[in-house]
């Protein structure tokens, strides 16, 4: 039985030769209509540079239209270079985490969410930590409190602050964002408290790929 790639190859064979014959036939019109072309480029005088790029432009416009469709086996493989280039670009955003400063890593977070659409993303100056990252986009709020150091775990204490900072921002969404990862009892505790947590990892796939990458659970409508 032939396969999916086998049964739209032939498609494909009858149709890759489209555009070269399409090529040739053009070549040959105009080659045998040489005289032709040369009274009708000295008739439209100036007029020429017009005519000229709206045939050029038709050309083009043949040539898409006569390039065949790519075959199952070219899409499956233009999507797994895209997986890869994703994955490569994750992986380069997780190793240059480490080298960052905590103040450097918070004003990464805002950066980034000011270039996935959130406004006015800054640092709260009422937070002690200095790692509360304030943002709004329409009529919603977003608290991200940052968590960077290279050995220590986020902890229950840190989940709490952040839902004690969330008092004054009423109906924010609220998530903590770490480059390394949660303690078991932290995980707990904000899923008791509605704080959407990302780790390392989760940071790492946001920077890289945008917007497409943040929780959905984190957000606004």
């Amino acid at each position: 039985m032939p396969t999916v790639e086998q049964g739209s190859s032939g498609r494909g064979d009858r149709a890759w030769w489209t555009l070269p014959a399409g090529l040739v036939l053009l070549a040959v019109a105009a080659f045998l209509g040489r005289d032709a072309v040369a009274h009708a480029w000295h008739w439209l005088g100036w007029w020429h540079w017009v005519v000229l790029p709206m045939l050029l432009a038709l050309v083009g416009v043949c040539a898409a239209l006569l390039r065949p469709p790519p075959t199952p086996a070219e899409l499956d493989a233009e999507a797994r270079r895209q997986l890869e280039e994703a994955r490569a670009a994750v992986r380069t955003e997780a190793e240059a985490l480490p080298d960052l400063t905590p103040q450097q890593f918070v004003l990464l977070v805002s950066r980034t969410l000011r270039r996935d659409g959130w406004t006015d993303a800054h640092v709260d100056p009422r937070d002690p930590s200095g790692m509360l990252v304030v943002a709004r986009r329409g009529g919603s709020s977003l608290l991200v409190r940052c968590h960077h150091d290279p050995v220590k775990r986020v902890v229950p204490v840190e989940v709490a602050e952040l839902v004690g900072a969330r008092a004054s921002y009423p109906g924010a969404i609220t998530v903590i964002a770490t480059s390394t990862d949660f303690a078991v009892n932290a995980l707990v505790s904000a899923r008791d408290f509605g704080v959407v947590p990302m780790d390392g990892e989760d940071v790492s796939r946001w920077l890289a790929l945008g917007a497409s990458a943040w929780p959905a659970t984190a957000s606004a409508d």
